[in-house]
């Protein structure tokens, strides 16, 4: 069985790996333009809901190992809009 922590951490490589891939595969400007198809802004909003993800799993784990005094910066990185907390 995987440890914990190293179960996040290459949970958080293989989401950072999957959010480069969209990254380079996505055309540049996805600005929600009528031109834009909806493929093209559903993938654009996955590359966003996937960044901040990555951004909270790295928070939690750092949120694991600091004191509860330091935790108030963990709790402040919001979902994006309409996500689920």
């Amino acid at each position: 069985m995987i440890a914990p922590q190293e179960l996040l951490d290459t949970s958080i490589e293989q989401i950072r790996t999957l959010t480069a891939f969209l990254h380079e595969q996505l055309p540049e400007g996805g600005d929600g333009s009528e031109s834009e198809t909806p493929e093209s802004r559903a993938c654009n909003e996955a590359l966003a809901y996937l960044t901040v993800l990555v951004l909270r799993l790295e928070a939690s784990t750092i949120h694991a190992t600091e004191r509860p005094r330091e935790r108030a910066y963990v709790r402040s990185v919001p979902f994006p809009p309409g996500a689920k907390s």
